[in-house]
């Protein structure tokens, strides 16, 4: 009796230490996913950037053409 509660707690062991492993793994891509998605937005940021720049660089040269 006493082997086969050692023989259940080993299979539940294995069982729990399977699901941690498959949480860290799930754990790990997310971080994955989200390290990319943080590195697009700030691609898009900067870009976001550039073309406010040139957006307002544009309007600055209207409004100078319209003075001429």
């Amino acid at each position: 009796q006493l082997s086969q509660k050692i023989n259940e707690r080993k299979s539940l062991d294995l069982k729990v230490q399977e699901m941690v492993d498959r949480h860290n793994n799930v754990i790990k891509s997310f971080e994955v996913r989200m390290n990319h998605l943080q590195k697009l937005l700030s691609e898009k940021e900067a870009q976001m950037i550039s073309c406010q720049t040139a957006l307002n660089e544009a309007k600055m040269e209207i409004a100078r053409l319209k003075r001429l």
